[in-house]
């Protein structure tokens, strides 16, 4: 009888090292908030062309950032409500500004696998009123390689519907989409390193980062 509490004490023992060594392997290295002057660059390809765009943050409120984004010859605002969380920009798929309310959240901070969430924002582009709802997963921790190099990530599946009424002529278009992107860390900063989407009007990207450049301040 003692032999056998004694088997049953190693092995709960050794499953609870077991479930504290994955937890611990599903782990993001360090990171903190943006700050003043940090630049991000991306590289994108869409059904047209490939470019590289730039953030270029100015102002920092916490894990709010505002800033500007350069894209394509063109310049906006771009705001977060926190890290995470996307506000203002340009849109995902055309040169168009976009503003999202409530501000769509694609991960957080805390995030681990298993997590979901659905989120509903009404979008307001240069030449449509959008409604969106998305279902968002945390699929499973994984290491990718992109060509900065090698990261451990969350990847993170989202599919959903639109809904496109045009602001001239007032047509509607209603379809579904779904992205697949993978968060990690860089530069000890937490962001989005890959990104794939596409929908049902035949519009699709692939956005990879290029560099996370640090402010000296």
């Amino acid at each position: 009888m003692l032999a056998i509490k004694s088997t049953l004490r190693r092995s709960a023992a050794i499953a609870l090292f077991l479930v504290s060594a994955a937890a611990t392997a599903q782990q993001l290295p360090e990171f903190t908030n943006f700050r003043s002057g940090d630049r991000v660059k991306y590289f994108l390809k869409n059904n047209i062309k490939s470019e590289s765009f730039e953030y270029q943050i100015n102002e920092v409120d916490g894990s709010a950032r505002k800033g500007t984004v350069v894209r394509g010859g063109r310049s906006t605002e771009f705001l977060t409500s926190k890290n995470g969380y996307l506000e203002k920009e340009f849109c995902f798929v055309q040169l168009h500004v976009c503003s999202w309310s409530p501000a769509i959240k694609l991960f957080d901070e805390t995030m681990k696998v298993g997590d979901q969430w659905t989120g509903s924002s009404d979008i307001q582009t240069e030449d449509a009123s959008v409604i969106e709802v998305l279902e968002h997963k945390v699929e499973r921790f994984e290491k990718i390689k992109i060509k900065l190099g090698e990261f451990s990530t969350f990847k993170i599946n989202a599919s959903g519907s639109v809904k496109a009424t045009m602001l001239k002529g007032g047509e509607v278009y209603k379809g579904s989409l779904k992205m697949t992107y993978w968060v990690g860390v860089v530069n000890k900063r937490l962001l989005i390193l890959k990104w794939e989407y596409s929908n049902d009007f035949r519009q699709k990207f692939y956005q990879e980062l290029e560099s996370v450049q640090i402010a000296d301040n």
